[in-house]
């Protein structure tokens, strides 16, 4: 994720020195490539998205949130479908809504409405091994992603659009910000 990182900083760097008519073009470069990486790296079973390209690299809540938001990227370019999106959009918040909260060391999503900074891949939970904190930046980053999701799908007659929104207001309404300030 890093690495990818550094890449678009560096090749937007380039494109401010491009041609004003070439600069839509390496934009457009750049965030295909973004949206190629959580659109093909992502589990479609659960939609947690890795943190990094590594083989066998864990799942980051920060991640998962980026990648919600290129999931309206990627339908608003049209590089998927708009039906294509909400499918992978809605896998992934009720993984979130559903997902066990509780203190425990692993099989759990969350507790208190916030997220473990870590999940695995394919359980969309903690493990023991990874010692994952309880995160405050990282759900944010999560719920960015989120109420992204909900402010691009708003077709109101839309019973999937309308379960985004349902979802996303539940999944951030519940985190307890209080409990996490104060302890």
């Amino acid at each position: 994720m890093k690495r990818l990182l550094l890449t678009l900083v560096a090749v937007s760097l380039l494109a401010g020195s491009a041609r004003a008519q070439d600069r839509g073009a390496v934009l457009d470069s750049i965030q295909y490539a973004g949206f190629r990486f959580f659109w093909y790296q992502a589990n479609p079973l659960n939609g947690m998205c890795p943190d990094r390209s590594t083989p066998g690299s864990v799942s980051s809540i920060a991640s998962t949130g980026f990648g919600l938001s290129a999931m309206c990227v990627g339908a608003d370019h049209g590089w998927i479908t708009r039906d294509q999106a909400k499918q992978r959009v809605i896998t992934t918040l009720q993984t979130f809504w559903n997902g066990p909260q509780g203190p425990g060391a692993s099989g759990v999503i969350g507790y208190r409405g916030l997220y473990y900074h870590w999940l695995d891949m394919n359980t969309a939970t903690r493990r023991v091994d990874w010692n994952a904190e309880l995160s405050t930046i990282d759900t944010a980053l999560l719920f960015a992603g989120i109420l992204h999701c909900r402010e691009y799908f708003t077709v109101a007659d839309d019973p999937t659009e309308t379960l985004i929104r349902a979802l996303a207001d539940s999944i951030t309404w519940r985190a307890d910000w209080n409990w996490m300030r104060n302890g």
